[in-house]
């Protein structure tokens, strides 16, 4: 019997084209990756990729199987709806977040769905944008929130309809008693020689910090990877670097931080709901995807009233 799981693995790895790539979007390490591969070949009995210094490509078999996949996990879903109608209970709304949206639109919109759909069933997990889009596209998720940086935008996909929510700007994160944290704004190129926190390598949005600093003129030097903006803000008041993070991810700044706007139209994160654009009508997806539409606009107009 093949494991569901090792076939999503498989069909994100020739998705992406590389062991790193397919970490990167299932929020997995290359290691792990590598071994549910190898145990998903040794169920096989087959040969499923050949790697090179290119990457990795699919042999006949792996292509075969990894077409199926995505069918395979499409119906699923689609028994798992099935049996919740023969039952008469609707089926459970599966959404892709990450983090940060828990502090913006995640807890008013499922507040407002709790109301207006009180008998379904909410199952949130925590995903990379990547992996988010993939699942949806695969009808394994109803929904996901997914966020795309300046400079590192998401891949577009015929499969998905996006739905623009808000954009917040990326702002410098500074030790206190950093030079640059005595001005109202920050130049970044004032910061060439500072030592830069990044996202780690699993996160979709790795390059966004070198990609940022090479936009204002120089070459960022990066230090440690953290996708915890909480550990992120710790490191910078110890003065391990300086980083840049989201408006969403600051409502409780550490108290050894300074946090300051980039000068001169800084970059900004955008953030969007993806659905299947090939599936029927879903009352509580859509009534959640409104409610997500209303919070993002409720809280524009809160944050512009604040500034």
């Amino acid at each position: 019997m093949l494991d569901v799981t090792r076939l999503r693995v498989l069909r994100e790895v020739v998705r992406a084209g590389s062991i790193s790539g397919a970490a990167r979007a299932l929020s997995y390490t290359p290691s792990a990756v590598s071994q549910q591969l190898a145990k998903l070949e040794r169920e096989t009995g087959t040969r499923l990729l050949v790697r090179s210094s290119r990457g990795v490509r699919p042999t006949e078999a792996g292509a075969a199987l990894a077409a199926r996949a995505d069918e395979i996990l499409g119906r699923l879903a689609d028994a798992e709806a099935e049996v919740h109608a023969i039952g008469g209970r609707p089926a459970p709304l599966r959404i892709g977040s990450f983090p940060t949206a828990g502090a913006s639109v995640l807890p008013p919109a499922l507040r407002s769905l709790s109301r207006t759909h009180p008998d379904v069933e909410v199952r949130v997990e925590q995903l990379d944008p990547l992996e988010g889009m993939a699942r949806v596209a695969s009808h394994d998720l109803d929904l996901a929130l997914l966020y795309e940086y300046d400079h590192v935008p998401l891949p577009t996909d015929a499969r998905l309809e996006l739905t623009p929510l808000f954009a917040e700007p990326l702002r410098v994160v500074l030790p206190t008693d950093h030079p640059a944290a005595r001005a109202t704004q920050v130049v970044l190129a004032e910061l060439a020689d500072e030592t830069w926190l990044s996202s780690s390598t699993r996160s979709s949005c790795h390059p966004f910090t070198e990609r940022a600093c090479a936009a204002a003129g120089f070459r960022a030097k990066i230090g440690l990877g953290f996708d915890d903006y909480t550990a992120m803000q710790a490191l910078v008041a110890a003065g391990i670097g300086v980083a840049f993070a989201p408006d969403s991810a600051l409502a409780r700044p550490h108290p050894g931080v300074a946090v300051r706007p980039v000068a001169f139209q800084g970059p900004n994160r955008r953030i969007s709901a993806a659905v299947a654009s090939d599936v029927e009508p879903h009352p509580a997806r859509d009534a959640f995807l409104r409610a997500l539409v209303t919070a993002a606009a409720e809280g524009d107009a809160a944050y512009a009233a604040a500034t």
